[in-house]
């Protein structure tokens, strides 16, 4: 976290998450107990100023299944 000049506290949370099966996500979502902690969480996130970025390795057998000629 971090002061402003204005001396209002700011915070700068960056979260980062790794899977090797992305459904664990899904199936994660249907814990009603996690719903209820995210619902609180996005209903309380200033969306029209936070930024979101996607990042995806590239492993050779992700190129092989996106390949026409894999």
């Amino acid at each position: 976290m971090i002061y402003s000049g204005a001396g209002a506290l700011r915070a700068d949370l960056s979260a980062l998450v790794e899977l090797d099966d992305a459904s664990v996500y899904e199936r994660l979502l249907l814990d009603a107990g996690v719903r209820k902690l995210l619902e609180r969480m996005y209903g309380n996130w200033d969306l029209t100023t936070a930024g979101q970025s996607f990042r995806r390795e590239v492993t050779a057998e992700l190129i092989q299944a996106l390949s026409s000629t894999g």
